[in-house]
């Protein structure tokens, strides 16, 4: 906030409170002061505390008091037009300068930071950390790190609400000397003015004097001499409400300066106790967080030595199981000893027979020796003549499978020549009464036809040798046969026996089928 620079260039331009800075206040704040006892008027953006003065205005009190509060800049100029009188009488009564609440918070802030800057804040004690039986080292250095985490937090929280407490400190005690300051000046003023109302009594009583001297003051002293005395009268009374304007300004400063004194003592109390409650909080949390380290490092532990148990049992049961099959293998090397020592025993006994009966088993031997040479010729021929026996079988079985095939060729040849001359005869008939017959010599025929009715009508379009014919859609069948000499009649009409129309369409059905298939 700039200083109000067309007031502080004019020496008293604010009365007392003509500092560096003026104070400033926001319109809400200030229209809380609209009493007789406490009554503020903004004129010109300026703020005006005329609470001892308002009884003396001329025009009389009730005109301030209507703008108590409120803007009077207007009132003020229609009232007063171009006198010289107020400019004169105001400035002492100036405190400050109207302005918007952001305007005030940016000062306050200023006076704060001021203060601050010129005050720093104490180094606050640190905490000692706090060690936890059990913890593992990492989780004692996560711990620590924490702790100190919430220690600079705490130790920041505690400097700036120190701070604060100082800086608010500080701004009551400037706003106490500056109301003790502006009611010794008003008190000054009020003896000045008694002073100067009885130097005037005082002159205005010797002029009186010499008047009476005179021929033609007879008429006058008397009026001279009143008008003197209720000067004085007035001056000694103007003098009283000044002095006793300043003595409640000074008591309702005082008043004023010890409450806020009490109430920053208060905010201060408040301001310590929650820094130890905060404090308090910081050590209980802290404690919480390392009996759970602590917790979670012991249960770590019991998982890891209940693991390291699983472990020790498994390497034992491995163990045992070793042992268990190093004993087993000795015990089978043993048993493997004592028998191939009793095999070598029973070899040397039957070496020792062997040798006894050597020749017996020598003339034995060259009898089966000549025994089996001869087994085994007799073998190999009887091998080569079931070969020979084998080859001739599958000469035979080959040339049995040749004449098959040949036969089921002749058989297939001789069917398709026999279907290749096989032939079917429909005799078609218009619906005009002009008769067709078509010869078909491959299936299907390419005819449909609709049923539904006797006699029997072609269906759809024909196609192939019927449609080849001339044979439409409509036209009625009338015979059907393998020649002019064997041709069976569709039945005509519904009336004619079912067997008769089922083997009709049977005897078709038997000549189609003896017809080669079309290729698709």
């Amino acid at each position: 906030v700039k200083p109000h620079t067309d007031l502080l260039e004019h020496g008293q331009a604010c009365g007392s409170h003509a500092v560096s800075v003026m104070e400033l206040y926001t319109a809400a704040e200030i229209s809380r002061h609209d009493k007789a006892d406490d009554l503020w008027v903004i004129m010109e953006n300026k703020v005006y505390d005329i609470t001892k003065w308002h009884a003396f205005h001329p025009g009389g009190s009730p005109v301030l008091l209507k703008y108590g509060g409120a803007d009077a800049t207007q009132a003020s100029n229609n009232a007063h037009g171009l006198l010289k009188k107020p400019l004169s009488i105001m400035p002492r009564y100036c405190i400050g300068r109207l302005g918007t609440e952001e305007e005030v918070r940016a000062a306050q802030d200023q006076k704060v930071r001021t203060l601050l800057a010129a005050n720093p804040p104490t180094q606050a004690e640190k905490l000692s950390p706090m060690v936890v039986p059990g913890v593992s080292p990492q989780a004692e250095a996560d711990q620590k790190a924490d702790q100190q985490a919430d220690q600079q937090a705490d130790q920041q929280a505690d400097q700036q609400a120190s701070s604060y407490v100082k800086a608010t400190y500080t701004l009551l005690l400037e706003r106490m000397a500056a109301d003790r300051v502006a009611a010794e000046r008003m008190m000054s003023k009020a003896k000045a003015a008694v002073g100067k109302a009885a130097a005037r009594m005082s002159g205005r009583a010797s002029q009186g004097a010499k008047l009476e001297n005179s021929t033609d003051a007879e008429d006058s002293t008397p009026r001279l001499s009143q008008t003197a005395s209720s000067q004085g009268i007035d001056a000694e009374d103007k003098a009283k409400n000044e002095q006793v304007a300043a003595d409640t300004a000074r008591q309702k400063a005082a008043e004023k300066a010890a409450e806020k004194a009490a109430a920053a003592k208060i905010a201060a109390e408040k301001a310590e106790k929650a820094k130890a409650e905060k404090k308090a909080a910081a050590e209980k949390a802290a404690a919480e967080k390392a009996a759970k380290a602590a917790a979670k490092a012991a249960e770590k532990a019991e998982q890891k030595a209940a693991e390291e148990k699983v472990a020790a049992d498994k390497a034992a049961e491995k163990e045992k199981a070793k042992a268990e099959k190093l004993a087993a293998d000795k015990a089978e090397a043993k048993k493997a000893a004592i028998e191939k020592a009793a095999a070598k025993k029973t070899a040397e006994k039957a070496a020792d027979k062997a040798q006894a009966n050597d020749s017996e088993a020598t003339a034995k031997a060259i009898e089966g020796k000549a025994a089996a040479e001869k087994a085994l010729a007799e073998m190999k021929a009887a091998k080569e003549a079931a070969e020979k026996t084998a080859a001739e079988l599958q000469a035979k079985a080959e040339q049995l499978q040749r004449e098959k095939e040949a036969a089921q060729k002749e058989k297939k040849a001789a069917k398709k020549a026999e279907s290749a001359g096989k032939k079917l005869l429909i005799v078609f008939q218009s619906p005009a009464g002009e008769q067709k017959t078509v010869t078909f010599t491959k299936r299907p025929l390419g005819v449909s036809c609709s049923m539904d009715t006797m006699p029997i009508v072609v269906g759809e379009p024909p196609r192939g040798a019927a449609a080849e014919a001339g044979v439409c859609e409509g036209w009625i069948l009338c015979q059907v046969g393998t020649d002019p000499s064997n041709m069976r009649n569709f039945p005509r009409s519904a009336d004619e026996p079912y067997a008769l129309v089922q083997e009709t369409f049977k005897f078709l059905g038997q000549l189609t089928k003896d017809l080669p298939q079309v290729p698709s």
